[in-house]
Formats: structure tokens, sequence, C-alpha cells
């Protein structure tokens, strides 16, 4: 089953839907459908793409003949950039939270609601990380409420909270962080330099004039900790 814990908690699933506000024109992206019981109440509302990479959980979906949801067998990660959908409902592994936020950068979405444990939505929003910092730039985030390890099977270690994700308009300087995070495998006045082009329209000497004189320049962007991250911030 791949780390994966359903609901089982039936009003818990109607709350989830609710939040997402959905009408009958909505496409929903699902990761993680297992054993289907929030695709049943989201197909209820709109058009559901579930996807799920667990081959025995899809043919459990798929015998369900459920109307209104499209079940793919894979992993949303190589996915996600080929599906056409404006908003996404999931209960989340915990192994892709982190990686599917840094996917949703480039991804055209209107909301998400998402279950997540405690821990990863503490690192979104309360604790000192790369998370806490960065993420608040790109999207609006919000706790909608927490939820107790009972309301899953098989039960968690740990409770988890239901949060909204929502893109936000970004400014260009918020554009020019955002580049340089996702450009995570170059030295960071690399990164800062390409940034500056794309984002401004610069020739390469008048980008290069732009970077900072950071004495970490010569890091690779994955290798930033959070105090870097804030000088990077605040001096751009």
């Amino acid at each position: 089953m791949l780390d994966q814990h359903f609901i089982i908690d039936k009003e818990l699933i109607k709350r989830i839907v609710s939040y997402a506000s959905l009408n009958k024109n909505d496409i929903v992206l699902e990761i993680g459908s297992g054993t289907g019981n929030l695709t049943q109440e989201l197909c209820k509302k709109c058009k559901v793409i579930a996807v799920e990479i667990d081959s025995v959980l899809v043919k459990t979906l798929k015998d369900k003949k459920l109307k209104n949801v499209e079940v793919i067998e894979g992993n949303i990660l190589k996915l996600i950039n080929k599906l056409k959908f404006n908003k996404i409902v999931s209960n989340l592994p915990y192994n892709i939270c982190e990686p599917l936020l840094n996917k949703l950068l480039n991804i055209n979405f209107e909301l998400a609601i998402f279950t997540v444990p405690y821990k990863f939505a503490s690192r979104l929003t309360k604790e000192k990380s790369l998370l806490s910092i960065l993420m608040p730039i790109f999207f609006i985030i919000a706790i909608l409420e927490e939820v107790n390890k009972e309301a899953f099977e098989p039960m968690p270690r740990v409770s988890s909270n239901v949060i909204k994700i929502i893109p936000k308009k970004l400014s260009k300087k918020e554009l020019l962080i955002k580049e340089i995070y996702l450009q995570n495998d170059k030295k960071l006045k690399n990164a800062t330099r390409d940034s500056f082009k794309k984002i401004f329209e610069l020739n390469k000497f008048d980008a290069t004039k732009k970077i900072p004189n950071f004495s970490f320049n010569n890091k690779l962007v994955y290798q930033l900790n959070y105090e870097e991250w804030k000088e990077v911030i605040k001096n751009l």
C-alpha cells in the first residue's frame, strides 16, 4: 500500500470536499485515491481524475465503476504536467508532499485541499525551515483543521492537518526568487544571473552585474540553508 493511510471518517471526507467549493464545471485531480473513499464524494460534485500508483488499488477503484471518474495508474510526479484540472483534493502520502509542492510551482491551478501529516504542515507554516520561508512567497497557505489519527486506516503514528493552498500572483521579485529556487542544481551565482536574464529580459553582461555579492555564491542552490535563503530573499 506504499505508506498510504486511507481516510475512513465520513464526516471528515464531507468537510474536505466542502473546503474545495466544487461545482459541476470543475475538474478535480485526486492523488493517491486508494480505496476510493474520498473519490466517491468528489465525483458527486464534478469530474475527477484519480491517480493511483498501486495497481491493486487501481483495480479496486475501477471495479467500483464510479461515474465522472477517470482512473489513471502511475506516478503523479511524472504525470502531473500532462493532466488538465483546475483543483486538487488529496490525502497525500508523506513521501511525495515536498516534491509535489515543488511541481505545483509550474502548474496552473486554482486551489488545492490536502490532508498531510502534522509534521509537514508544521514545516510549511511554523518551523524555521526552507519550506516555511519559501512556499509562502509563492502560495497562500492555511491550516483548516487538525485530524486525529483515528480517522485513518491503517492508523498513522501522528495526527494530520487539512490545508488549503492557493497560488499567488507573483511580483517580479517573487518570480525571480521562484526561478532561482527551481534551478536547484546550479551554483547560486549562475542561477541568479540566468533568472535575471529570464525575468527582466537582460543580456548576460547586465544580468551578471545584478548578482549580489553573497559569500555563498558558489554553493549549489539546493545546498543553501535557512539563513542563506533569508539573505537571498532580503537582498535580491
